[in-house]
């Protein structure tokens, strides 16, 4: 099963592709241009990268490894083309990602009767504060209407402007306004919160399930992904398609 999660900025995609991996034993995936220099970091999990070829995932029959034998590191491709070539490759592995954001990228993958396409929501004002948190722990004190404005420019793929203080705001409140783009949404951030090629509602289009994340605690929101059990194989394309899969991969 390979499943590709896509969603608004501060909805949890994070959450699921890490609950994913440390519960189920997934092997997350990322594309190269989609990493920001360093190894950086999600939800306080290290994201640690490592280059590979669809020659070198096949070696590594990840399909035979016990969890605590799986590479602990994201596996990395150069494009989305030879990911595609790779987990086809070996489609009894289980992966995820969150580097799929435009319909470009995600269209080649519907096809394949492996490739589950989640997308992940939150409420407004919750997903607000999430980011703010994320803002202030980089020095920064995001407001309401920049992180709207950006959000409106993700969906659909306008160009975004930043909220400028105007005298009243400043009477209205003696904190610095910031007018820097807030972090899951920036040019330079990585491709959980960084759609590109069109519009995020368009991508949205082709997801088979939905998930809303209005939850207070991770502990919840897993609680809730068990209920949802993301893994049940029926929701795949049953049927010929599997079976297909299983003659021409003997």
């Amino acid at each position: 099963m390979f499943i590709a999660l896509i969603g608004t900025p501060s909805a949890g995609k994070n959450t699921i592709a890490q609950y994913l991996i440390s519960q189920h034993g997934f092997q997350r995936i990322r594309l190269a241009d989609r990493i920001p220099n360093g190894t950086g970091s999600s939800n306080g999990h290290p994201l640690t990268e490592n280059p590979v070829s669809p020659a070198d995932l096949s070696a590594l029959h990840l399909e035979e490894l016990p969890v605590s034998q799986k590479p602990a590191e994201s596996l990395v491709f150069p494009d989305v083309a030879t990911l595609l070539n790779a987990v086809t490759k070996t489609w009894q592995v289980d992966y995820v990602t969150t580097d799929l954001g435009s319909v470009e990228q995600v269209e080649p993958f519907v096809k394949r009767p492996f490739f589950l396409l989640v997308s992940v929501d939150g409420p407004l004002m919750t997903r607000f504060k999430r980011e703010k948190a994320k803002s202030e722990r980089n020095g920064q004190n995001l407001d309401l209407q920049t992180f709207v404005s950006h959000h409106d420019a993700l969906m659909a793929q306008l160009p975004a402007t930043s909220h400028k203080p105007t005298l009243s705001d400043q009477a209205a409140s003696s904190a610095p306004v910031s007018t820097e783009i807030p972090p899951s949404i920036s040019p330079t951030a990585t491709s959980e919160g960084r759609l590109r090629n069109s519009g995020l509602r368009q991508t949205l289009a082709y997801a088979q399930l939905s998930i809303m994340n209005s939850f207070a605690s991770i502990a919840e929101f897993e609680r809730y992904l068990e209920e949802v059990n993301l893994v049940n194989g029926e929701r795949l394309r049953p049927g010929w398609d599997t079976y297909f899969m299983v003659c021409i991969s003997k």
